[in-house]
């Protein structure tokens, strides 16, 4: 209305004499600004209603763009900057409907020149409103691309425009343009106020609708990983019981989703450690100290079947929830004991045959020796006898403790401890000490 409000202006003083007239046009320009006031309000009102309306920012972008034709311009686009840094144009109304494909196939043939001195691109780089009360020739030859470029700017017929930035955040997420085709309309101060509020309006639920929008993505990130996860994840309250459980506990304790609301003490730690765990439970809620949070600790668990097995447990704190929330992580140890129980068979059982080796050696020789000895020296057969029966109980012996276990192929001399190595004792060539 800025343009009535000049006239009426310009009216006052040519009639100062009359004071009465002058009165009536003051009271006329104030109730058209109220007026104009009001219907602006209302405007943004419903604009806010569509904005808010809906996560899908780009269809209420495009319905707030259609409600700004004609109230505000015939012509209105918003441009947004996507992830990459470019900049893509996600609205367009039109007074006349049948130039809005028009439009956009001009934005797809000539994206946005960052380097443009007027428009979106100006706007894009300072972060500040741009009003154009006239759109000159000029204008569109520092804008355009090329020839034809040049030719629709001028079909286009833009005779006012202002453009202002999408802001949210501290960043710029993209801009708001408008323009008129009339000769008879331009834009002034209300109309930029007008527009920069719709334009905040509409960049706040831009930034709410992304930041859903990455929130649910990284949700749903972080759901994929829970339901993957090889290990347990359970997650309590401050209370102890379940609030959440991922696929991989509910198969290594032989739970259901019906354990959600549970005690989770009651189901996987056996029963003679259930009170030191409610304890510590109880310690770090009333002091902040605790004995386990943070911590890896290995402990026997409970299965739904009453099968204890060994665990590694590591707990933290969900910092940012309140009431209280905690995170168990816990791995299932049963193969890694198994393993390293193999590990010491396999010691056990190389150990074993080194020492059978190593007895058996001396031993047939002590044998041969004694019945050499017996025949030179005239000895009894008998008492050579006793000594190969003393020796096979040996053999026999060695014979079992070989075969303790038998887990693998080891080597026919391993490396032993100097104070195991027997070796020494029976190799001829080597000196006595």
């Amino acid at each position: 209305m800025t343009w009535l409000s000049d006239l009426l202006r310009r009216l006052i003083p040519r009639v100062p004499e009359d004071h009465a007239i002058a009165a009536l046009l003051a009271e006329k320009i104030a109730r058209v600004r109220a007026e104009a006031s009001e219907r602006r309000g209302a405007f943004l009102v419903e604009a806010s209603q569509v904005l808010f309306s809906s996560l899908e920012y780009e269809a209420t972008l495009g319905s707030v763009a259609r409600m700004a034709v004609p109230y505000l311009a015939d012509w209105c686009a918003v441009d947004l900057v996507q992830p990459d840094g470019s900049v893509h144009r996600v609205a367009v109304a039109h007074a006349d409907p049948t130039k809005i494909q028009g439009a956009l196939d001009v934005t797809w043939r000539y994206p946005v020149d960052p380097e443009a001195p007027y428009g979106s691109a100006k706007v894009l780089r300072t972060g500040r409103s741009e009003v154009y009360r006239e759109v000159t020739d000029e204008m569109l030859v520092a804008v355009a691309q090329d020839a034809a470029h040049l030719e629709t700017l001028r079909q286009a017929g833009l005779t006012s425009g202002m453009c202002v930035p999408l802001a949210a955040g501290g960043r710029t997420l993209g801009t708001m343009s408008f323009g008129w085709t009339r000769v008879t309309r331009a834009y002034g101060a209300d109309d930029l106020a007008l527009a920069e509020e719709l334009a905040l309006r509409a960049a706040q639920a831009v930034d709410n609708a992304r930041l859903y929008d990455e929130l649910r993505h990284r949700e749903g990130r972080q759901r994929a990983m829970l339901e993957t996860a090889p290990d347990c994840i359970i997650t309590v309250d401050g209370d102890g019981r379940i609030v959440d459980l991922n696929p991989a506990a509910e198969r290594t304790f032989g739970l259901a989703r019906d354990a959600v609301g549970r005690d989770l003490v009651e189901l996987i730690v056996p029963p003679a450690l259930r009170d030191a765990h409610r304890q510590g439970l109880r310690r770090y809620l009333e002091t902040g100290q605790t004995r386990l949070m943070g911590r890896r600790v290995e402990m026997p668990a409970l299965r739904a079947d009453g099968s204890q097995f060994p665990v590694e447990l590591a707990v933290t704190r969900v910092s940012v929830a309140e009431p209280p929330l905690f995170t168990a992580y816990i791995r299932d140890l049963s193969d890694r004991k198994k393993s390293e129980e193999a590990a010491t068979l396999r010691s056990v059982s190389a150990l074993a045959a080194a020492a059978a080796h190593e007895i058996n050696n001396p031993l047939c020789v002590v044998v041969a020796q004694a019945s050499l000895l017996a025949l030179e020296a005239g000895v009894p057969l008998g008492r050579v006898d006793a000594i190969r029966d003393a020796a096979a109980r040996i053999a026999q012996v060695v014979t079992d403790m070989s075969q303790i276990v038998s887990l693998e192929q080891v080597p026919s001399r391993p490396h032993l401890p100097d104070m195991l190595d027997l070796r020494g004792s029976t190799d001829p060539t080597r000196k006595n000490a």
